[in-house]
């Protein structure tokens, strides 16, 4: 059997606002899928953008419809930009999401695909979540679909973005996943207490010391999140608050939300460890969290006993979630599943994503 090779551009923008990434990827299929990352970029979000999407909670209709239109120009011009030229199968842009309200029965992600269409000329897919949220699932999260395919070496696959979440497999094949906490969305937001994007290697949490208080004050918090997928809004409601309560140090924050986000993922391991019976599997650690040495550290020291927390490559640590927003796309023109009822809570299976422009046949 001849190898099947895709060439496809993924796009992603994530709750922590840090930029775009891009991943133009190589899938290969003989048997099972493979992948290579032939080149990956970040382009960090300006001022301009930033300040559009902290407001889109207040524009009047016709100027959120402005703004999907507007972000997908750029999307499209940024696409165009990175592939200089490089015919390409397809171009699988998640876009950015404003609001995730599945209990509402919706899902947006701006950067409408007609316009990276009109930009670039070359298919596209994107709208990843809305057939999954009118199936009755939560729309999230759709990264579970790429691992098993491309990372089925790990027991465990835990990405670290604005939110934290873990993906494995059941012993009867099923594949789980859920948010467990808040990651960078967190972390960033205090760094910005003292005028930074974000907390550097995590110099700043090392200098702290977990306050019992402050880590009461955190748990209290995220015992009144409805047991949903995780998103902005219920960060800005539940867990902003706290964050930003002036009575405890900043580094003593940092330092006790990296422990308490620690803890949460050893709960979330034993549970199913004890129900499955591993032996130390391994552990995948991904997402711009896995940069933050002081994170690291403190995960592998709450977790050493239970599992091997293994750091990978910086383009998959980086460019995962793109990469595999890629997959999820060449998935939708193959007609194959690239939403799970297990991990999502829907109906049954879906191909979800829209299609902008043609493919050549």
């Amino acid at each position: 059997m001849e190898p099947r090779q895709y060439l496809v551009l993924g796009m992603m923008s994530g709750t922590s606002m840090d930029g775009v990434d891009l991943a133009l990827t190589q899938f290969t299929y003989q048997k099972a899928w493979k992948y290579e990352v032939l080149e990956a970029r970040t382009v960090p979000y300006e001022k301009e953008w930033l300040d559009r999407f902290k407001k889109a909670d207040s524009l009047r209709p016709e100027e959120l419809i402005q703004l999907d239109h507007d972000y997908g120009k750029y999307l499209g011009l940024l696409a165009s930009n990175f592939l200089n030229g490089r015919e390409i199968l397809l171009i699988s842009s998640h876009g950015h999401t404003l609001f995730h309200r599945p209990e509402k029965g919706y899902s947006f992600q701006i950067g409408h695909g007609a316009d990276v269409h009109a930009q670039t000329g070359l298919p596209v897919v994107c709208d990843f979540r809305s057939v999954d949220v009118a199936l009755g699932g939560q729309g999230a999260p759709l990264v579970p679909v790429g691992e098993t395919y491309l990372f089925s070496d790990y027991a465990f696959l835990v990405n670290l973005g604005g939110i934290a979440n873990l993906t494995y497999r059941q012993a009867d094949g099923k594949v789980k996943a859920k948010d467990f906490g808040f990651a960078n969305m967190g972390l960033n937001l205090l760094a910005s207490q003292k005028g930074r994007s974000y907390d550097d290697d995590g110099q700043m949490a090392r200098k702290g010391r977990v306050s019992k208080d402050f880590t009461t004050a955190l748990e209290q918090a995220y015992l009144k999140i409805p047991p949903v997928s995780l998103s902005r809004e219920l960060f800005e409601q539940f867990l902003e608050p706290v964050l930003l309560d002036p009575n405890y140090l900043l580094e003593d924050r940092l330092c006790t939300f990296v422990h308490v986000l620690a803890l949460k993922l050893r709960g979330e391991l034993q549970v199913h460890l004890e129900s499955e019976q591993l032996l130390k599997p391994r552990l995948l650690l991904t997402g711009g969290g896995a940069e933050n040495s002081f994170l690291v550290d403190v995960l592998r020291a709450k977790t050493s006993d239970l599992c091997h927390l293994v750091v990978p490559s910086i383009e998959v640590i980086r460019y995962k979630e793109a990469l595999i927003f890629g997959f999820l796309g060449l998935r939708r023109l193959m007609g194959a599943t690239n939403a799970l009822p297990s991990v999502t809570g829907a109906l049954h299976e879906s191909v979800g994503g829209a299609l902008y422009g043609a493919l050549k046949v």
